[in-house]
């Protein structure tokens, strides 16, 4: 509608908001001064006849019910711009993740993926990059990229796309193939890496090298490597520690 003093404001109204006018022939005349005529400006045909009560009197209108109050709002959500899907909210803290592993070792990560399908991945932090890095089973290999990081504080694998936090980066390129950025590596990151197994410490054990795990009762371990099993050992992950184990000291954790 639009409002008849002011011809040039024209929106939406709810009927429920104004009701009909109805004055006399002889106040049809808005002022000698126009010399424009009510009858001019709206007929009893005309769409925008319902909102002709702002001329009726001065009166102020009466307060909104709770009802109209509520169905104000919704009219003036209307015109309130949307979020897109992009905006939802996305958590970016990378220690909350599930494929994220901590700081890890290039070759630890090798023996995590080697022979898990194409597009198993995990996201590591490198000490001596001081990057995080993504390794990823592709094509019976583990390959490994470092996540980039601009000035402005942008994460990327290539200049061209560009992303707010990692969790981002990554979520993108759960969708969209690893081709756009390397050649050669024809996938998505399909399968965060999940460990096998688990198994609970019967008895302590103190890490005498660097290699080793240290482990104390109760704790949970996951097995990641059987080699040197003939000699006694095993090797394991626990938090985001990994290391050599003596295997007669753990037990599955169902049988724990």
């Amino acid at each position: 509608g639009r409002i008849v003093a002011f011809p040039n404001k024209v929106g939406l109204i709810q009927p429920e908001f104004v009701r009909r006018f109805r004055i006399s022939t002889s106040s049809l005349h808005m002022g000698s001064s126009t010399g424009t005529s009510l009858s001019s400006i709206v007929t009893l045909s005309s769409p925008v006849e319902h909102c002709d009560s702002w001329i009726s009197s001065p009166q102020l209108p009466l307060p909104f019910t709770n009802k109209e109050r509520r169905s104000s709002v919704l009219v003036e959500n209307m015109f309130l711009p949307r979020k897109s899907q992009s905006q939802d909210y996305v958590n970016t803290e990378v220690m909350a993740q599930q494929w994220y592993r901590g700081p890890m070792k290039r070759w630890d990560a090798e023996e995590l993926l080697r022979g898990t399908p194409d597009g198993t991945f995990l996201v590591r932090f490198s000490s001596t990059q001081q990057k995080y890095v993504i390794s990823i089973s592709f094509n019976g290999d583990v390959k490994h990229t470092k996540v980039e990081h601009s000035p402005e504080g942008r994460y990327y694998l290539d200049e061209s796309t560009m992303f707010a936090s990692v969790v981002e980066l990554i979520n993108y390129y759960k969708e969209n193939n690893l081709r756009e950025s390397f050649e050669t590596l024809n996938t998505t990151l399909r399968y965060s890496y999940t460990d096998k197994q688990s198994y609970i410490a019967l008895h302590n054990f103190q890490a005498s090298e660097p290699n080793f795990l240290t482990l104390a009762v109760g704790q949970k371990v996951y097995v990641i490597s059987r080699t040197g099993e003939d000699r006694g050992w095993w090797k394991g992950r626990s938090g985001n520690r990994i290391g050599y184990f003596p295997l007669a000291y753990v037990a599955p954790a169902e049988e724990a």
